[in-house]
């Protein structure tokens, strides 16, 4: 377990009355919603959407009981009270998508919960944690290839990461000089970030 200082405080937003889906069907990074003239959407804030439920990337079911799937809305909105389009994370992908992570696209008029299973969200303030699986995210190396042709070669993964470095010694005849090669390659990103990671709210 690691135990950070520096964890950001947020603070969330403030609907007036019922925030709901305008349009059935939609899916991707963006949602078309309508609430009250005035609400606020804070970066940060988590909701649920009525009767979209997660599923298991994998298999693509619903992992026993059904559980809503909870978004996170990506950028600071004030609503007008009409059709407005905020983003959220992770994306919706529904059934049919090869990154399928509802069991359904939302329906037109499907309500938002704001931080769901918290009694008066509004304006409340706390402190942000986050919990990670190892699926969460991923750095990984590449193997390079060992040439045959040098006075000596080598490779070895490091225990803790796996990721692998190259050592070769050869002899340069072009600029008549002895090179000592070191070579790594990794990359990092996410693998389930929004079945993975989970952000824990704190007062």
């Amino acid at each position: 377990m690691f135990v950070e200082q520096s964890l950001y405080q947020l603070t969330a937003g403030t609907w007036a009355s019922a925030v709901t889906v305008t349009g059935a069907g939609q899916s991707g990074s963006s949602l078309v919603i309508t609430g009250t003239n005035g609400d606020t959407i804070n970066q940060g804030d988590k909701f649920s959407i009525a009767n979209v439920n997660m599923v298991n990337p994998r298999t693509r079911r619903i992992p026993g009981p059904k559980t809503a799937q909870t978004f996170t809305a990506t950028a600071n909105f004030t609503l007008t009270g009409g059709n407005d389009t905020i983003t959220v994370l992770p994306a919706i992908f529904g059934p049919g998508s090869q990154y399928q992570n509802v069991d359904a696209l939302p329906a037109n008029g499907a309500a938002l919960t704001l931080f769901p299973g918290t009694t008066s969200p509004n304006g409340a303030v706390g402190t942000v944690g986050l919990a990670l699986t190892k699926y969460a995210f991923a750095i990984v190396g590449m193997r390079f290839y060992l040439p045959k042709a040098v006075e000596a070669r080598s490779q070895a993964e490091d225990k803790l990461t796996g990721i692998p470095v190259r050592f070769v010694k050869a002899w340069d005849p072009v600029h008549s000089m002895q090179i000592h090669r070191f070579d790594t390659v990794c990359g990092f990103g996410s693998l389930w970030q929004d079945n993975a990671a989970v952000a824990l709210l704190g007062a």
